[in-house]
């Protein structure tokens, strides 16, 4: 029997996530629950007066028996949201921490992502400013047969000289000729090479004045 292969932290956290929203879920089906309950036990004490009122003692017995149901219907409710609410309390501690404990387990995982998602948009780019360079070439092949339907009206009765997409193609397009590459949304450690630069610096003067 082949070995299952081993669940990515990602896999884990958003595992624990679903955990954690069904459990919240789960907590606001009781609070919705308690609240139909809490009412049926005010309707019910209203049904006792009214009873009373009437010296109808079938329906206060009735009524009583609503009341007393609903009553311990609340009673059950109000525990079952209890530990409801500790669970959900603690699936979410448990994302947390796990997010903490394996977080750079996740952020190999996120930059391997990143990279795979820049290298497709930019893959997606260039087709764009390919199909971009298409539609202009058709843009201007039918005004030019326009202009010979039409002498001296062809720019009047031609396509827009422009689309509504116009400055942002022809801003990609230039970026492309340029050759700017799409950066893929990594961390720069700007800190921590700071700290690692005065560190060095405090052990070379360390070194120095024990010299």
């Amino acid at each position: 029997m082949p070995r299952r292969s081993k669940a990515s932290a990602g896999e884990e956290v958003a595992s624990l996530r679903e955990q954690y929203a069904a459990e919240h879920g789960r907590t606001r089906e009781l609070e919705v629950a308690l609240e139909r309950a809490r009412l049926e036990v005010e309707e019910a004490g209203a049904a006792v007066a009214d009873g009373y009122a009437a010296e109808d003692e079938q329906a206060v017995r009735e009524a009583r028996e609503r009341e007393r149901s609903a009553a311990e219907a609340v009673t059950e409710l109000e525990g079952q949201l209890a530990g409801a609410v500790i669970r959900a309390e603690r699936a979410g501690r448990a994302v947390d921490e796990f997010q903490t404990e394996r977080a750079r387990d996740l952020l190999v995982e996120a930059e391997r992502a990143a990279r795979e998602t820049t290298a497709e948009l930019a893959r997606f780019a260039y087709e764009t400013v390919k199909t971009w360079g298409r539609y202009k070439a058709d843009r201007s092949r039918v005004q030019e047969i326009v202009n010979r339907i039409e002498p001296g009206l062809g720019q009047v009765n031609g396509p827009p000289s422009t689309c509504a997409w116009e400055r942002e193609l022809h801003e990609l397009e230039r970026r492309f000729k340029r050759g700017d590459q799409l950066e893929a949304p990594l961390p720069r450690w700007h800190g921590r090479a700071w700290r690692s630069q005065e560190n060095a610096t405090a052990k070379r003067l360390h070194k120095e004045r024990a010299a």
